[in-house]
């Protein structure tokens, strides 16, 4: 663009500002700053912090998910940064920890999820209209951009300059003055108050260029990956726009996380109508075992296999240990804890107890998810030992081990379950005596060997046959 232009764009948008933003800010659709988030990434020694921006895609019950650009976080293509934190604008003298759950290289989006935010607060959140793509972007057209420091927020006013970016019609670019640095992954809002699109960054910093994601597009790829979205009103779009970089994700399908090298299945989410969780229909069980249909709507990453003495070797600095030292065995001698801080080092969180039985059960009804002999290591095959992780068959999403081995702890307080349907569980609100563990051992009797069994430990004391794995 020659200089003559780019003029002509500054004081275009000079003129929009003085004439539109009074007026914009009658209608009162300020509100809608009360979903924007700052974000905060620290990263390692060396290497300089960042600051970006995020709105709120979703909440429940104390938990947020936030919109926000992917680049923040990766240093690389692939070198992530985990120590994120989140600041709402509507609640600014607190920040909350908050953990990547899922990514789009091509779309440049990232969605966090945030916990113990207060209920109060929550509530007080705002719902975002969506933007029809029946109600086409055209050049010159204002839109604000809500973003920057939370203790200093900024609303500037820019102009789409191009209806697309380059080749990509699923972008746009804009010009205006007062986006900088602390602006990726903020909300670009019309004059009527309508969500349009994600600022990503600027094209030309000197020149106040940047270009932004169309939320039509974008909704795609969320809805894809199993994002719940009652923050984001899709009420007036007639018509959702398919992302051609939306990834087609199957259950199975795999990826290593560079931090412990070893390989992560992803689970899908449930069905609308859930799964029976408990007791296998036919089966015999225990008490605790009590059959009840789970939802999960989000899916997620579950370790192939049981997190291996040299994997947390790598992360930990130590071994979990006292007998051998084969790093291709599954770590023992673990307390809840310790496994939490290793899968919270890793960029992950230890599984739900719901989300253990639906990956474990692989869309099957049955007891165990095939012949026992070809995929556990229990008391009658094990030589009373642990063996190498993964050398059982898979269940049909690929994860080995799920059932003997060593057993697994699990996020959860133990309780007996509740005779009620239920929607994305965590388990009991308060704490109990005991922790959750699944899966059963090396050491047990097959009628252990069940996909809904569950045992319960002390969270502090240490056992030669108890592990884990993580989710992402």
């Amino acid at each position: 663009m020659n200089p003559h232009c780019r003029m002509a764009i500054r004081l275009a948008f000079l003129c929009l500002a003085m004439v539109l933003t009074p007026n914009a800010w009658s209608q009162g659709f300020e509100r809608f700053i009360d979903g924007v988030v700052e974000v905060e990434v620290r990263k390692r020694a060396g290497r300089p912090n960042e600051s970006g921006t995020g709105f709120v895609v979703s909440t429940d019950h104390g938990t947020i998910s936030v919109l926000t650009a992917r680049h923040l976080f990766f240093e690389g293509k692939d070198s992530f940064t985990d120590n994120i934190s989140v600041t709402l604008y509507l609640d600014k003298l607190h920040s909350h920890k908050a953990v990547l759950v899922t990514d789009s290289v091509n779309l440049d989006l990232a969605v966090l999820e945030s916990f113990g935010v207060p209920s109060f607060v929550s509530q007080q959140l705002p719902t975002f209209s969506v933007r029809s793509p029946n109600t086409p972007l055209s050049i010159g057209e204002p839109l604000y951009v809500y973003g920057g420091k939370a203790q200093s927020w900024r609303v500037p006013l820019v102009t789409i300059s191009g209806s697309k970016d380059g080749d990509r019609p699923d972008r746009f670019t804009f010009t205006g003055i007062g986006i900088r640095n602390g602006f990726s992954g903020a909300p670009l809002l019309d004059s009527s108050g309508r969500l349009v699109a994600v600022h990503l960054g600027l094209v030309e910093s000197d020149e106040s260029f940047g270009h932004a994601q169309r939320m039509t597009y974008a909704y795609g790829i969320l809805s894809d990956l199993g994002v719940t979205m009652n923050k984001l009103d899709f009420a007036d779009t007639t018509e959702v726009v398919k992302s051609p970089f939306t990834p087609q994700r199957k259950a199975g399908d795999a990826r290593v996380n560079e931090k412990d090298g070893l390989s992560y299945r992803w689970i899908p989410p449930t069905p609308p109508e859930g799964f029976l969780m408990g007791c296998s229909p036919g089966d015999r069980c225990y008490s605790d075992e009590t059959p009840h249909t789970v939802s999960l709507t989000k899916g997620f990453w579950m370790g192939e296999v049981e997190v291996t003495q040299g994997a947390y070797k790598e992360v930990m600095g130590g071994h979990k240990s006292s007998h051998d030292n084969g790093d291709d065995l599954p770590a023992k001698s673990v307390s809840w804890s310790e496994a939490l801080a290793y899968c919270v080092s890793t960029g992950g969180l230890l599984p739900t107890e719901a989300q253990w039985e639906w990956a474990a059960r692989a869309g099957t009804r049955g007891s165990t998810y095939g012949d026992l002999d070809k995929i556990a290591w229990y008391g009658a095959n094990s030589g009373s030992k642990r063996h190498p992780a993964g050398q059982k068959d898979p269940n049909a999403w690929g994860l080995r081990d799920m059932l003997g081995n060593v057993r697994e702890w699990v996020a959860d307080w133990y309780a007996p379950y509740p005779r009620r349907s239920e929607v994305d569980p965590t388990g009991p609100p308060t704490p109990t005596q005991y922790r959750t563990l699944r899966g059963g051992s090396w050491i047990n009797l097959a009628s252990i060997m069940r996909v809904s069994y569950r045992d319960r430990y002390d969270a502090r004391h240490l056992e030669d046959d108890i592990g884990f794995r993580c989710v992402e």
